[in-house]
C-alpha cells in the first residue's frame, strides 16, 4: 500500500508501512491523516475516534455520537465516508435513510443527499450536509472535525 497520502500532521499513533487495514476514504483526496517521522506514520492527535469500519455493513450506516457530533457514518462498498447524520431540510436521520449506490434518501421528506461530497442531490434538500475527512486505520474510523472531505 502506497503510505505517501498518510504521510501528514503530527505522529500520535504509529503505523507501519507493513500494516495492513489502511484506508483513504478517497485515495486522490488530501484528507485528514498522518505523517512520518523517524519512518513511523501516525494519526493527527486532534482525530476523533467514531466507530469500527467493520461495525457498518457495506451499503449500509449508522448513527455515532462523539462529543458534541451527531455523525451518520456510511460504507459504499468498502469505502467509509461520515457526514452529519441530521438532514438539512427536516428532522430526518441520514443514518436511517435508503442507499443507493453513493446517494442517501432522507427518511423525513425524501430529499437526497451525495454521501461523498455532501451535496443535495434532490429536493426538497437544497443546503449540503456537512461531510468530514476520514481515516480508516486498523479497522478504526477517524474525523478531523475541523476538515471537510474532498467533496463536502
Amino acid at each position: 500500500m502506497d503510505m505517501a497520502p498518510l504521510r501528514r500532521a503530527l505522529p500520535d499513533i504509529p503505523v507501519h508501512p507493513e500494516d495492513e487495514g489502511v484506508q483513504l476514504e478517497d485515495p486522490n483526496c488530501s484528507t485528514a491523516a498522518a505523517t512520518e517521522e523517524g519512518g513511523v506514520t501516525g494519526i493527527h492527535a486532534d482525530l476523533f475516534f467514531v466507530c469500527h469500519a467493520s461495525d457498518v455493513p457495506a451499503g449500509a450506516a449508522t448513527r455515532v455520537e462523539v462529543d458534541e457530533f451527531v455523525l451518520a457514518v456510511f460504507n459504499l462498498n468498502g469505502s467509509i465516508f461520515v457526514t452529519d447524520d441530521a438532514c438539512t431540510h427536516g428532522p430526518g436521520s441520514l443514518s436511517e435513510g435508503f442507499i443507493e449506490d453513493d446517494i442517501v434518501e432522507c427518511n423525513f421528506h425524501r430529499g437526497a443527499f451525495n454521501i461523498r461530497t455532501g451535496e443535495a442531490a434532490s429536493p426538497p434538500c437544497m443546503v449540503p450536509v456537512r461531510t468530514y475527512a476520514t481515516v480508516v486505520l486498523q479497522d478504526s474510523v477517524y474525523i478531523d472535525p475541523r476538515r471537510s472531505s474532498c467533496g463536502g
